[in-house]
């Protein structure tokens, strides 16, 4: 019997075992798909959309909701509801108070659950819910008057029946609506921002390998909080290709969000538990870049920022202050990385900040003793400055440093151009030995010792 409990209970637990993986399982042959779900996202029904382009496709019937705070918040996307619509899906809408997440295949098979159509629904966030499928069931309980099946038919039916059917129209105008508030939607996400930062979080982390005993299933979950690794997934929200328009952007924008915040945080929180860094980083603020000058471009990089509350009294700033990032990103070239950096963001600031100008001076009135510190970090660090929104600027390599390197400085003094000062080290994916390391929990103590390193120059700036 205990056998049977990996197979009735899913969670977003292992690499191979979460939502998504199940729900692409049962799609894979299923005929009929009917589901309930009050919030659905572009990423979050990407399974299903791939299971619409295989022939034979099946029939799919969606039963959401269109609540306007869902919609205000992103958690109901206008594109993914879209996206559902021009693949011929019976989309369909809940008057009010629809809470539901069920997933039902062929009426043989419902999945009952906590996990709406979201990437933190199926596979980032700590999500629960039960399959139930009609070989589960004893015939001597269950009578052939109220099978499975039927059962599930006719909660269906009253269900639906109940609905009004979503189309393009309708979705037009929702979208009109939100695209002339989207400064009010922008400013109450900071809003939220802003509370959660003050909120002590451990955020939820599957583990990111796959589970091949189906009796260590339940005891997983528990291991789930801990920080495994990333996974190559990680970066999939800067491959996106469809083409920027104004009224898109701020939906690109919450899909960063929903996507790499809970890994950076999931991230952060446990290198905050590591010995050697945990009673610096407690010490800081933090807060998660929002992009907000982006307008020509989308934005390629997601990071958390750390700043000292002494200097820098609110979690939401830290332009133009001295900053510890953690954060990850894909360059121009197409290599995805990992990133460790200290320093002072200026990259969408017009003119040198007051910090930056404070912290050159110091640099340049002892050049020879800051080169001598520098480039005792050795090699894979780098020395940057003047980098703009295309990764255009001086990227120096530290080892190799000389004097006149660090008192070009003196240029942006002059000039009063924003220097963006900073020291780095990135991991790449396409690196093997790196690669390695950022799909295990070994990247933690790599992390650490560079945060260590950091910590130096991220005093000697706040210091300036």
């Amino acid at each position: 019997m205990v056998n049977v409990v990996p197979d009735i209970v899913i969670s977003n637990s292992y690499e191979n075992k979460n939502h998504l993986e199940l729900l692409t399982d049962l799609a894979a042959a299923a005929k009929l798909i009917q589901i309930v779900c009050p919030f659905i996202t572009q990423a979050g029904c990407g399974w299903l959309l791939n299971r619409m382009k295989i022939d034979p496709k099946p029939r799919v019937e969606l039963i959401t909701e269109l609540n306007p705070r869902a919609l205000l918040s992103g958690s109901l996307e206008i594109a993914a509801l879209q996206s559902l619509l021009g693949n011929q899906v019976d989309l369909r809408s809940y008057g009010n108070k629809l809470h539901a997440k069920v997933y039902i295949f062929d009426q043989k098979t419902a999945v009952i659950t906590s996990a709406n159509m979201t990437n933190g629904g199926l596979t980032g966030n700590f999500e629960m819910g039960v399959v139930l499928r009609k070989e589960h069931f004893n015939v001597n309980i269950v009578t052939d008057a109220y099978s499975l099946d039927s059962g599930l038919a006719t909660i269906w039916k009253d269900l639906y029946n109940r609905t009004e059917k979503v189309n393009e129209s309708n979705l037009r105008l929702i979208e009109t609506v939100l695209v002339k508030n989207q400064l009010l939607i922008d400013q109450n996400r900071e809003a939220e921002k802003e509370i959660a930062a003050l909120v002590p979080s451990n955020e939820y982390a599957r583990i990111p390998k796959k589970c091949g005993n189906p009796s260590t299933f339940i005891s997983g979950i528990g291991q789930a909080s801990l920080f495994q690794g990333f996974a190559v997934s990680n970066w999939d929200v800067f491959d996106y290709d469809e083409p920027l328009t104004e009224n898109r952007l701020g939906a690109y924008k919450h899909r960063m969000t929903d996507d790499l915040e809970p890994v950076l945080g999931r991230f952060h929180t446990q290198l905050s538990q590591v010995s050697n860094v945990a009673d610096h980083i407690k010490r800081l603020n933090r807060g998660f870049s929002k992009n907000q000058q982006a307008r020509n471009f989308y934005p390629r990089s997601k990071y958390l920022y750390l700043t000292s509350p002494d200097h820098v009294p609110s979690s939401r700033k830290h332009i133009g202050f001295p900053t510890i990032i953690l954060g990850v990103g894909k360059d121009h070239d197409g290599r995805k990385y990992l990133e460790v950096r200290t320093g002072i963001e200026e990259e969408y600031l017009n003119q040198l900040s007051d910090r930056s100008r404070s912290l050159i001076n110091r640099i340049l009135a002892e050049p020879a003793a800051f080169l001598r510190r520098i480039n005792t970090l050795g090699d894979g660090w780098v020395f940057s400055h003047g980098v703009n929104q295309k990764g255009e600027g001086n990227w120096l390599s530290i080892g190799s440093l000389e004097l006149p390197d660090i008192t070009a400085l003196q240029s942006y003094v002059d000039t009063n151009d924003p220097a963006d000062l900073s020291i780095r080290r990135r991991y790449h994916w396409d690196d093997p030995a790196h690669k390695e390391l950022l799909g295990s929990a070994k990247i933690m103590d790599h992390i650490s010792k560079d945060y260590t390193a950091l910590v130096e120059f991220f005093n000697y700036a706040n210091e300036a």
